[in-house]
């Protein structure tokens, strides 16, 4: 709709009703982005407008003001297919059609257009393609194929996540409306001429190639590329700088002391290739991390959390950051690499070498591992966090989303389980076999290699794959069956009740009897097919998907929103969110919000009741105490509000009193040491 990214800085440009008489531009390869006046309404989808760029280039006359023009005359730029084709038309073509009468509803269109602007008949096609609804603003109809495409509906991607819903906000919000009908013409796409049905709007141009991939057929023009040259390049004119006004802050509320994320939030890929021994546990790897940019100012230090280093596992070899050989500085008994950053503001580049080691269950971390043929990889690798010591008791990662490529060279009969999805398989030289991996926005990348795995799957209402990588040893003959049940169940309710599941699949990988229960990662939860109760292991740990993996925590501080969530929702699921945990004799040895620096493993487990039980509990009373929407309705803003990111309690909590009909603040006071809960605002305030 866009084009992948903005070719453009952001600009001035001349328009007189904006204020000192320039407005702030950027330009897309398919459109030019705008904001005419920064003291406009923000949330209104209006604020920000795209130009009506295929006007001004068919007709010549450049919009300097509401009603102020420069004629500068058509532009002999190729409206469509490749920008060198002598034959095809250009936006000029068009300027003698504007007033064009329309077909009749339903009429095929076959009516063609060549470069000089004349009108010829006929394409060779079927009737498939037909005249659609008459837009009264300019007295044209939309070709059907636009139409369908305008007014679209299926899978996107939303402030950065996957969901379901219409491609525009309207039909006409992108594209402006028709101002000619649709015209076949034979253009050249790549070389090769072929017929394309080309549409103006007002503000882009759509093109059909019945040649094209289904997919792919309806594009939008790169109308930004052709009138960024028209206005700029072919004339040799430089573009001013932006207006010297400011844009309104994004309001946000303070945040207490202690409330603040540490974990820094960036724009940030990370490629790694490894090669894995399931015998041994040996893992060589080369990881690179690009940073394109920082949601804030870039900090000084780097914090890169290593797992596996706790146990000894992990060894580095080199480090580099921009090219420069780096010597990190080793915290918290290894779990966390120091990397001083240089000054700058600009994209960065680490790029390491390490092996690991892995050592054998059950003595051993049960994330890193090697136990009885299958070899676990999570938490493996250096990832940016923030500097926090390593817990027992709690999950010891914390990170933001980022992009991940992997690729894993591992003996062709091992079967492999992994984040993301797989995007090729080859077989190498030495006959091992090579896998292309790839994910977006997750936190975390997790593996699980074995020749013993076999695969079964289900799928859920929305389309999710669940996929159970099983070992033939471990669990009873319904494991298999009961794992999956759960799985969809669980998908399907948590989508209904807190929002999408952003991810094509989910695998469940029994990794053994050794581990205790089960362990989460982005799209992939280990867990032990002879847990008794399985189920409610299943629905615990897909929660997990939620609470931790979309809706990211402090897991080390902040423990009860993930894990007390995710027991909330393995009692609740399954029963109607009627189970409650009792509370243990002597009651709770510490408070809800405890730390991992609170709490050492104890034979008790008094961790888990604190945390896990409690937490569900505060859950239960908050449902209660809410009542059945609101409380959902809160959830599903939290969703909306921090899917991908990192929540806080004060944010989360924000969010529940937010949607509260009852004040909710005598409830979290009991529950909570935090001494800001009186500076919530009340229900309504």
């Amino acid at each position: 709709v866009w084009g992948p990214y903005a070719f453009s800085l952001a600009l001035g440009e001349t328009y007189q009703e904006a204020p000192g008489g320039s407005r702030l531009v950027q330009y897309n390869d398919k459109s030019r982005m705008e904001i005419n006046d920064p003291n406009n309404d923000t949330s209104k989808i209006w604020y920000v407008t795209n130009g009506l760029l295929a006007k001004e280039l068919i007709s010549g006359a450049m919009q300097l003001g509401d009603s102020t023009f420069d004629e500068r005359g058509p532009a002999a730029v190729n409206i469509a297919g490749d920008a060198n084709d002598p034959d095809g038309p250009t936006y000029a073509s068009f300027a003698t059609h504007l007033s064009d009468a329309p077909p009749d509803d339903g009429a095929p269109l076959t009516t063609t257009l060549d470069r000089a602007g004349t009108i010829g008949c006929c394409a060779p096609l079927d009737d498939a393609v037909s005249a659609g609804p008459l837009v009264a603003q300019t007295g044209h109809r939309v070709a059907n194929v636009f139409w369908d495409y305008l007014n679209a509906s299926g899978h996107i991607v939303e402030n950065g996540r996957r969901t379901s819903g219409p491609l525009f906000a309207n039909p006409f919000y992108a594209t402006g409306y028709p101002i000619a009908e649709a015209y076949w013409a034979r253009v050249r796409v790549a070389g090769v001429q072929q017929w394309v049905l080309t549409q103006p709007f007002e503000r882009r141009v759509l093109t059909y190639t019945p040649g094209n991939a289904p997919a792919w057929r309806v594009e939008m023009g790169n109308v930004g590329q052709h009138y960024y040259a028209w206005r700029y390049t072919d004339i040799g004119a430089t573009p001013a700088d932006p207006p010297a006004w400011q844009l309104p802050a994004w309001p946000a509320p303070p945040a207490p002391a202690g409330q603040q994320v540490e974990i820094p939030a960036a724009n940030a890929t990370y490629t790694l290739r490894l090669s894995a021994n399931v015998d041994t546990g040996a893992v060589a790897a080369h990881e690179e991390i690009a940073i394109a940019s920082f949601a804030s100012a870039r900090p000084q230090t780097l914090y890169l959390q290593i797992v596996p280093a706790v146990y000894g596992y992990f060894t580095l070899d080199a480090l580099s950051v921009d090219g420069v050989d780096t010597t990190p500085r080793t915290l918290e008994d290894g779990l966390i690499l120091a990397v001083d950053l240089p000054e700058g503001d600009g994209p960065l580049r680490l790029s390491l070498d390490f092996r690991l080691a892995v050592g054998s269950s059950p003595n051993d971390f049960i994330g890193t591992v090697l136990d009885d043929g299958v070899l676990r990889l999570g938490y493996w690798f250096p990832i940016i966090s923030d500097e926090h010591g390593y817990s027992e008791t709690l999950d010891p990662s914390e990170s933001q989303t980022a992009a991940f490529d992997v690729t894993l060279d591992v003996a062709a009969d091992v079967v492999v389980a992994h984040t993301g999805d797989e995007m090729s398989r080859q077989t190498l030289d030495d006959g091992r076999t090579r896998y292309a991996l790839h994910a977006e926005h997750v936190r975390d990348f997790a593996l699980a290699l074995s020749r013993n795995f076999t695969v079964t799957s289900a799928t859920t209402s929305s389309g999710v794959e669940l996929r159970l990588f099983g070992l033939p040893d471990n669990g009873g003959p319904d494991a298999a069956s009961t794992i999956l049940a759960a799985g969809v169940d669980a998908v399907q309710q948590l989508e209904a009740l807190v929002g999408p599941y952003p991810y094509a699949t989910l695998d469940y990988v029994d990794v053994g009897p050794n581990i205790p229960g089960g362990l989460e990662f982005p799209n992939l939860i280990y867990i032990n097919a002879a847990y008794d109760p399985l189920d409610r292991l299943i629905y615990h740990e897909t929660a997990h998907q939620w609470l931790y993996g979309i809706i990211g925590n402090r897991t080390v501080l902040d423990g009860w929103i993930d894990e007390g969530g995710a027991e909330f929702f393995e009692r609740g699921l399954p029963t109607g969110f009627t189970e409650v945990p009792a509370i243990p004799d002597g009651g709770y040895v510490y408070p809800l919000d405890a730390t991992y620096l609170e709490m050492p493993p104890d034979p008790n487990r008094d961790w888990y009741y604190s945390i896990y039980e409690q937490g569900a509990r505060f859950y239960d009373e908050l449902l209660t105490s809410m009542g059945w929407k609101p409380f959902w309705a809160a959830w599903q803003a939290a969703y909306a509000r921090y899917a991908f990111g990192v929540v806080t309690p004060w944010e989360l909590l924000a969010t529940f009193q937010e949607y509260s009909p009852v004040d909710l603040r005598p409830l979290f006071d009991t529950y909570f040491r935090y001494t800001w809960v009186w500076d919530l605002l009340p229900p309504g305030g």
